[in-house]
């Protein structure tokens, strides 16, 4: 080697690898920013308006931001240079960071699953099981198996020390890799067995048999209608003939009674179909989202098997190519599930439009106080979060159910800014 100190900065001697550089970086920034706004929208919620849903998606956005904020900087500096320190803890950490992300999403997926299949071919067992003390217990049992089944891999990875000279200079630099070739294999394999097989049978057979159960609830429901719309026809046209004779004893209570009997008939046919279509779409959601997960963390696994098998020479460009891609897609998964969220839920949608009208409404509150202080008032004027008080004003302001009202009294020695409205919670 010419000059041994090029191994420090091998990323500056590969021009395509800028065009790697720039996705690991723009995973990072959207990662972090979409999962923050995610957890933002469902935190900012009604506690309400919350169930298991919500909080295993919440616990879903806390994953990816662990991967984009602590695995993935670290493979990026693997990548262009790859230096660590001798103890080898910066390597463990990544790799821990980065197994755990993958563990925690997967087991957070398969809770989510496993509370829809409850709550839709169990309903009636949903009640007392689908509870948010119950979610919580196994929130935390997610994590904590999470943290447990991460574990080996602190004692597959080490770091190795590798020279380079030349007749003038020595140089050592310090790799992150599998501490045993055999050992690396098999946990590999452990791997692929534990975040991508079991749970993807567990989650193909749960929604399998909800598919299946809404298929035949919205045939029944069909039936059902066809059934009582013929009904309620033939009562409207018997009492239609029957109406001289009704009219005759001056008694119109029957009428009255069957179209009470048939708008509240429609009535509750319109919500049952309301339910039922935000049930299917709740499904449709979260198997996108599962989809995406085996999509993007598929491909890396079956990649690192045949990294570690040594079955192919993978010092082919192609080859190596298709290397950096797979193991980017896991950053890529973890932008893209806020953005499912928005694009397929209606009430995640409708919640941040509250929030964002709140935030405004709450600016123009400040505005409008501070334009109704006299002038000589307004240095005296300090804004802050929560209840306000403002001395010597002749305004007070205040926020009722999110409008703003701006009305003179007589002399007060104090303005208060009420701020009690709050948006709706995410009910997916």
């Amino acid at each position: 080697m010419e000059d041994p100190t090029s191994a420090l900065h091998t990323g500056q001697h590969v021009p395509e690898l800028t065009l790697s550089l720039v996705t690991y970086i723009i995973c990072i920034i959207l990662g972090v920013f979409w999962n923050l706004f995610t957890l933002l929208v469902m935190i900012k919620g009604d506690r309400k308006s919350r169930n298991a849903t919500n909080l295993f998606l919440i616990s879903l956005a806390v994953a990816d931001l662990l991967l984009v904020t602590v695995a993935a900087p670290m493979e990026l500096v693997h990548y262009f240079a790859p230096q660590f320190g001798s103890g080898g803890s910066g390597c463990k950490i990544a790799e821990y960071s980065r197994v755990l992300s993958a563990v925690a999403s997967i087991l957070n997926l398969l809770s989510v699953t496993l509370e829809r299949f409850i709550v839709i071919v169990f309903p009636m067992r949903s009640r007392s099981l689908c509870t948010m003390t119950n979610s919580r217990r196994v929130l935390g049992a997610v994590w904590g198996l999470s943290l447990i089944l991460t574990l080996p891999v602190l004692y597959t990875k080490s770091v190795y020390d590798v020279y380079y000279a030349n007749n003038v200079t020595i140089v050592k630099v310090t790799y992150c890799n599998d501490y045993d070739d055999s050992l690396g294999f098999a946990f590999s394999i452990y791997q692929l067995v534990v975040v991508f097989i079991v749970p993807g049978n567990i989650i193909l057979i749960c929604y399998s048999f909800v598919i299946r159960e809404l298929w035949k609830s919205t045939k029944r429901m069909a039936s059902m209608t066809n059934h009582n719309s013929y009904t309620a026809n033939r009562k409207r046209s018997s009492a239609h003939e029957n109406s001289v004779y009704i009219n005759q004893h001056h008694d119109d209570g029957g009428i009255g009674n069957d179209n009470k009997r048939s708008r509240h008939f429609h009535g509750n046919h319109r919500k049952r179909e309301d339910v039922g279509a935000q049930r299917k779409q709740v499904i449709k959601m979260l198997i996108c989202v599962v989809v995406l997960f085996f999509l993007c963390w598929g491909p890396r696994f079956i990649m690192e098997i045949i990294i570690k098998s040594k079955t192919q020479n993978l010092f082919y460009p192609s080859i190596y190519w298709i290397r950096v891609l797979l193991f980017l897609l896991p950053f890529v998964h973890a932008c893209v599930n806020p953005i499912i969220y928005i694009i397929m839920s209606k009430t995640f949608r409708s919640s941040i439009v509250k929030i964002s009208k709140q935030k405004c409404s709450l600016k123009r509150m400040c505005h409008v106080s501070i334009t109704a202080l006299p002038q000589d008032e307004e240095e005296e004027l300090e804004l802050c979060t929560g209840n306000q008080f403002y001395p010597n004003s002749m305004t007070t302001v205040s926020r009722i159910t999110g409008r703003n009202e701006l009305s003179s009294h007589q002399p007060l020695n104090q303005t208060q800014l009420y701020t009690n409205h709050k948006p709706d919670g995410i009910n997916f």
